[in-house]
C-alpha cells in the first residue's frame, strides 16, 4: 500500500496508503492505483518477508538472487536490510550485544564487497536524542555499537522537524502561535543528514515528505508547484 501510494502520488490529489488499506478510494484513485500496480510489478524488486534471518541466510539469498538477475541479463544493485538490529546473530557472542551488532555490521559490509553492490542497512537510534534540546541525530546516537559507524561507508540520518514541533505544545499563546506557524511552514520538510561519507563530503539535503503516503519527493520541485 505504501509503494502504491508513493508511485500514484500527485501534489494535487495524493492517495494516503491508509485509504488503500481501508479500500476507501474512488474510481479515479482506483485507476491510478492499478496503473501504479502495473508499474511496480515490472520493477526488478524482490521482497523477502521472513523474519529472524542470520547474516548467512541473507547472504545466501542475496547470492541466489544475484545469480538469477545475472542469468536474466541484469544485476543485483542494492540490498536493503530493514532493520539490521533485527538480524539474528550467531551464537558466537551470545549475550554480548555490542559484539553481536559488530558481527552483523561486519557481515553486511562483507556482503557488499562480495556481491559488488550497495547494502543499505536501516538502524534504530538510541534515546539520547530525546534528552537533548537539539534533536538532530548524530553518529553517537547509533544504537548498541560503534561498529556500525566504523563499518559503514556512509551514515545518513533522517530528521523531520515537524515531528518535534507537533510535540512542543505550550500554554503560552505567543509561543504556541510561533510553534503553529513553524509547523505549517515545515510540515513537509525532511532533512537527509550525511554524517559520514568515506568517499565524499558530508552535509545536508532537503526533501519534501508527505507523512500520509510515506512519500519522499524533490523539495524544490514541490515548492515551485505550490
Amino acid at each position: 500500500a505504501r509503494m502504491l501510494s508513493d508511485v500514484a502520488w500527485t501534489h494535487e490529489s495524493p492517495i494516503p496508503y491508509q485509504d488503500i488499506l481501508r479500500r476507501n478510494i474512488d474510481e479515479n484513485a482506483t485507476r491510478r492505483i492499478l496503473t501504479a500496480k502495473d508499474f511496480i510489478a515490472n520493477l526488478p524488486i524482490v521482497i523477502e518477508e521472513q523474519r529472524g534471518l542470520t547474516i548467512s541466510d541473507i547472504a545466501a539469498r542475496a547470492r541466489k538472487q544475484a545469480a538469477k538477475f545475472e542469468n536474466d541479463g541484469g544485476s543485483l544493485d542494492v540490498v536493503f536490510v530493514d532493520h539490521m538490529l533485527l538480524v539474528r546473530a550467531s551464537q558466537r557472542y551470545a549475550g554480548n550485544r555490542v559484539r553481536e551488532v559488530a558481527e552483523i555490521s561486519d557481515g553486511l559490509a562483507s556482503l557488499a564487497k562480495e556481491l559488488n553492490c550497495a547494502v543499505v542497512a536501516l538502524c534504530q537510534l538510541n534515546r539520547g536524542v530525546e534528552g537533548r534540546e537539539v534533536k538532530r541525530p548524530a553518529l553517537s546516537d547509533l544504537r548498541d555499537s560503534g561498529a556500525i559507524e566504523e563499518d559503514a561507508s556512509t551514515v545518513t540520518f533522517i530528521y523531520r522537524p515537524a515531528y518535534y514541533l507537533e510535540q512542543m505544545r505550550t500554554d503560552n499563546e505567543d509561543q504556541e502561535n510561533v510553534r503553529l506557524r513553524s509547523l505549517q511552514e515545515r510540515r513537509n520538510d525532511l532533512e537527509l543528514i550525511v554524517a559520514k561519507n568515506r568517499n565524499g563530503p558530508t552535509g545536508k539535503a532537503m526533501l519534501f515528505f508527505d507523512k500520509r503516503l510515506t512519500a519522499f519527493k524533490n523539495l524544490a520541485k514541490e515548492r515551485v508547484e505550490l
